[in-house]
């Protein structure tokens, strides 16, 4: 099966009138197969943790430009809690398609993804 592609809507400007529900974000993760994103370096990924007990998620890295991987492996949210990572940085995350792969324990362990100009 495929990782499930999630949606990167961009943030409006300030200056920018917006609309009832324009600033909704929906939450989720697949982890069967794990999840995706495009990475264009100006993201944040934000992982809710829905469950009354922690969970983790796991990112995978690519080699930089000097060869070194970092996984970010196991990394736990804490129940009821939300945690955010920026991309700000393609170098070691962006994969062979343009994404970056996620992969999360549990169900309740949902992402969202966000973009900003």
């Amino acid at each position: 099966m495929a990782r499930e592609q999630l949606t990167t809507p961009l943030l409006p400007q300030n200056y920018v009138p917006v609309t009832a529900g324009a600033l909704a974000l929906a939450f989720a993760s697949d982890p069967a197969n794990g999840d995706q994103f495009q990475i264009l370096g100006t993201e944040i990924l934000l992982a809710q943790n829905t469950d009354t007990v922690a969970h983790t998620f796991s990112v995978n890295s690519t080699p930089d430009r000097i060869g070194r991987v970092a996984d970010l492996q196991n990394y736990s949210v804490p129940a009821g809690l939300v945690v955010a990572i920026q991309f700000a940085v393609l170098d070691g995350w962006v994969q062979s398609d343009g994404n970056v792969y996620l992969q999360s324990s549990h169900a309740t362990l949902k992402f969202a993804v966000v973009r900003h100009s």
